[in-house]
């Protein structure tokens, strides 16, 4: 208890980063105490952590996973509290964003996990780039925690599910998909899933166009069940930024403003003020926000030209429509692929390529080449425009082909083209249709144009209402039903816009039948063009000077009106010819202030008039009698003085307001003058503007040109090099083989001579033996004869003996010299069958004789057996393989 007392009084910031864990859980607490009592986000509580974020990386990082819960709790309270977009961007300075997803992201506590959650999604809403905060959580996706991975993928996914892609910009989240789809844990692949189907929800089927090539089979499926599942949930922005809530701020103030403001302009004025402008503002104000995302603007153009196969143009002419067909389905893969193409290229020459293909005998040619003008369209969207000419007559002539999916890729095209660019632009090569010979082509023309006339936000103006109708009666008595009906829709959609004054003068002549079926098809469909909506320019500005004048009247005292009683009656008139003279003066015009009409004005009146309008209207007001009738110039004596000089004064007002309406129309009639003057000007500059553009675009592609002519030249030079390289190391090698199979060779011969002379040698050894082996024989047959040999000789001979090692046999025989072992060539030594064994000498000096030449016959056996193993033994050892 003593040491807890002991701690409790250590200072604060000591107690932050004690060693001990419930010390810092204790210091957490109280420094969210102090959060919580704060009075602003500049409260000195925040100073510390303003000055030295790094100790908010210290409490996050916190060992103990109980301290750590509250360290996050802390860390959530100083940016809900005390957090400011530079509070954001020390965050991103000193790597907190990435430090909170690593300790907190994977934590096995939930609150833990949901307090980093909520820290994150607080500096999206606090910084000013909510980009870096996710992008500094993408690194994470590659983590090798997989647990670590599902909660930094859950994060990110509930940023866009809080925000939405219009503040967090989807792009860098994209590449990393596919990866997090291939995953081994489950878990990360469900968490992705989530975040792909948030992603779809705002940018829809362009996430599939950037994701699914990238995925398997499988997964596609999985993805397409959950969009399907997903698809009635509207993509809303669930959470603002701070911005987005002081923008709001300032829209309440300018909205309670005018409120104020309308409120007293009906305290002093008619009432009809509030009804007539004010309240149509404040409608417009208060209606829901569109939704402005695009995913279209987040892509990056693609230079698909660049792309195209290099023989495109060679293919696409040639007679054999099986290669015009698989170029084209080269070019599909190419296009299909790219969201948004580079809107500088210029692709009048391969959309003058497409237009020719129109006229193609095949069909999938046709089609094919539609398809492609379709994804051209869709990439470069308004910047089509410019090319819209090129193609749009080629595609209409076409649509005589009655096959379905060719007539739906013309379809698609011709939709397209109108989506790029307006009404007026496809109104003659409609009309070019409409005239044309083929009825299918009619068909296909009227209905083309029954669709853009209920896609279009603007009306025609009266010489495109002519255009159209001329050529839309002459159709209506046309002998085939398909183009009566045809026209019957486009004429009845044009009425729905236009309205029935506009043409009933161009049906005065049609039967009654047929108008008959114009009103029906008039009363059923539906148009996107909203006369109210084209006019609310228009509303909103009568509104404000509405507001303006209503400010104006409130900073006026009002006059005290008079009483029934105080003022003067008058007897109303008894006959009916001088009750009608009197509404015949009171009628006329020109007589002042006071011979005006006193009736109530229309609300209309009330709505287009100026502030003085208003205050006239409250004057005569005033002056109404108890009989509902205003006075007149004859009865200007019954006023006071004083309401006389008013009047005065008021006539006086009204000619200086007149005259300075009449100033203003003068000046706004210059600055109409000045505004057409400088749209012509800028017309002619953005027409020299386009030239320099085109210009440049052809001195930026002559230069790539020149650059990759070069740049290919110069890696031929360097392959050429390469190759010369190469075959000099050939030669080299080649040299090399010879000069070594010279050798070879040359070794070879030498080696052979040598071998040569020892075999040489060898025989001649050879014979020497078998010459002395005849001799010992000779010696042994005939031993009373002296040996011709001394024993001395024949052991030198022995000893330059060679023997190559030849096996040697014992045959056990006591006549070859009485040894067990000799040679094959003593072996086979035997007495000739023919010669008669001579006769033993018994003389008795003989035996000495006899017995001597034995021993030498011995000995000289003995040294020879050994010399042939020693022989034999070296042989062997020569003949071992190393």
């Amino acid at each position: 208890m003593a040491d807890e007392e002991d701690y409790s009084k250590l200072p604060l910031e000591e107690r932050l980063t004690h060693k001990v864990w419930k010390v810092r859980q204790g210091a957490y607490a109280e420094t969210i105490g102090g959060f919580e009592t704060s009075r602003n986000e500049n409260d000195s509580c925040f100073t510390p952590y303003k000055r030295s974020p790094e100790l908010l990386k210290t409490f996050l990082s916190d060992s103990n996973v109980v301290a750590q819960e509250l360290a996050v709790k802390l860390v959530e309270k100083y940016l809900e509290l005390g957090g400011t977009p530079s509070v954001s961007q020390q965050f991103k300075s000193v790597g907190l964003v990435t430090v909170l997803g690593e300790k907190t992201l994977a934590s096995s506590r939930k609150n833990t996990k949901d307090s980093a959650i909520e820290c994150i999604l607080l500096l999206v809403q606090n910084s000013e780039s909510p980009d870096q905060v996710v992008e500094d959580l993408l690194p994470l996706f590659k983590h090798r925690l997989p647990k670590l991975v599902a909660g930094s993928v859950n994060s990110v996914s509930r940023v866009i599910e809080e925000f939405g892609c219009p503040i967090v910009s989807p792009k860098p989240i994209i590449p990393h998909l596919a990866k997090l789809f291939a995953h081994a844990d489950r878990n990360v692949r469900a968490e992705a899933t989530k975040l792909v189907v948030e992603l779809h929800k705002w940018m829809g089927k362009s996430l599939e166009t950037l994701l699914f090539d990238d995925l398997k089979p499988i997964q596609q499926k999985d993805l397409l069940k959950a969009f399907e599942a997903a698809k009635n949930e509207t993509p809303q922005q669930k959470r603002f930024t701070r911005s987005q809530l002081e923008a709001q701020r300032l829209e309440a103030e300018r909205q309670a403003a005018a409120e104020a403001a309308v409120a007293a302009a009906s305290a002093s004025g008619p009432e009809e003020l509030m009804e007539s402008g004010s309240n149509e503002h404040l409608m417009e104000i208060d209606g829901p926000m569109e939704n402005q995302f695009s995913a279209y603007d987040m892509q990056d153009p693609v230079d698909v030209l660049s792309k195209l196969p290099g023989d495109f143009e060679s293919r696409i002419t040639s007679s054999v429509w099986k290669e015009r067909k698989e170029v084209l389905e080269e070019v599909v893969a190419i296009l299909s692929k790219a969201i948004k193409l580079d809107s500088h290229a210029d692709y009048s020459n391969i959309l003058r390529i497409f237009a020719r293909c129109m006229k193609d005998a095949n069909i999938q040619v046709v089609q094919l080449a539609a398809n492609s003008i379709e994804y051209i369209i869709k990439g470069l969207r308004d910047s089509f425009q410019k090319y819209y000419s090129i193609v749009l007559l080629p595609i209409i002539e076409r649509t005589k082909e009655k096959k379905a999916s060719v007539a739906t890729a013309l379809n698609d095209a011709l939709d397209s083209i109108f989506n790029a660019t307006s009404l007026t632009c496809i109104l003659d090569d409609s009309i070019s249709g409409l005239q044309n010979k083929t009825p299918q082509v009619k068909i296909a023309s009227a209905a083309y144009l029954q669709r853009c006339l209920a896609k279009t936000t603007k009306a025609p103006t009266s010489s495109e209402i002519d255009a159209i109708m001329t050529i839309g009666v002459k159709l209506l008595s046309d002998a085939q039903e398909p183009i009566r009906q045809a026209s019957t829709e486009m004429i009845g959609t044009l009425k729905k816009i236009v309205g029935p004054r506009e043409i009933n003068m161009f049906l005065e002549k049609v039967d009654d039948n047929r108008k008959a079926k114009i009103d029906k098809f008039f009363e059923s469909v539906q148009v996107k063009y909203n006369p109210v909506d084209s006019n609310q320019k228009r509303t909103s500005q009568s509104a404000a000077a509405a507001a303006a004048g209503a400010s104006s009247l409130s900073s006026i005292k009002p006059r005290q009106s008079l009483t029934p009683s105080s003022m003067p009656v008058k007897r109303a008139a008894t006959s009916p010819v001088k009750r009608e003279d009197e509404n015949n003066k009171v009628s006329s015009f020109g007589r002042g202030l006071t011979g005006r009409s006193l009736g109530t004005r229309p609300p209309s009146a009330i709505g287009k008039g100026s502030s003085n309008n208003v205050y006239s209207n409250s004057i005569r007001t005033n002056r109404i009698g108890n009989n509902g009738t205003g006075s007149n110039g004859a009865d200007s004596t019954s006023f006071t003085n004083q309401e006389r000089e008013e009047l005065i004064k008021l006539r006086e007002e009204k000619q200086q307001w007149l005259k300075e309406r009449q100033e203003y129309l003068q000046l706004l009639n210059g600055f109409e003058q000045q505004r057409s003057f400088l749209k012509e000007e800028a017309s002619q500059w953005r027409e020299k503007c386009e030239q320099l553009q085109r210009e440049f675009s052809s001195i930026d592609s002559e230069k790539d040109n020149t650059i990759l002519r070069l740049t290919l030249e110069l890696e031929n030079a360097k392959l050429r090099v390469k190759d010369l390289e190469k075959d000099k190391q050939f030669l080299e090698l080649q040299v090399n083989r010879q000069r070594y199979q010279d050798e070879y060779k040359r070794s070879s011969i030498l080696q052979t001579q040598k071998q040569q002379e020892v075999v040489q040698q060898r025989k001649q050894e050879q014979q020497q033996l078998d010459q002395d082996i005849q001799n010992l024989q000779n010696s042994y047959v005939s031993p009373i004869r002296e040996p011709s040999l001394s024993s001395q000789e024949l052991s030198s001979r022995v000893n330059r003996l060679s023997i190559d090692g030849d096996k040697i046999i014992s045959k056990g025989n006591t006549n070859n010299f009485a040894t067990n072992k000799t040679p094959d060539r003593l072996s086979n030594f035997s007495m000739p069958s023919h010669q008669e064994e001579p006769p033993v000498q018994k003389s008795p000096f003989k035996i000495g004789a006899t017995e001597d030449s034995w021993k030498r016959a011995a000995e000289v056996t003995n040294q020879l057996k050994a010399r042939i193993e020693k022989m034999k033994a070296r042989s062997r050892g020569q003949n071992t393989p190393k």
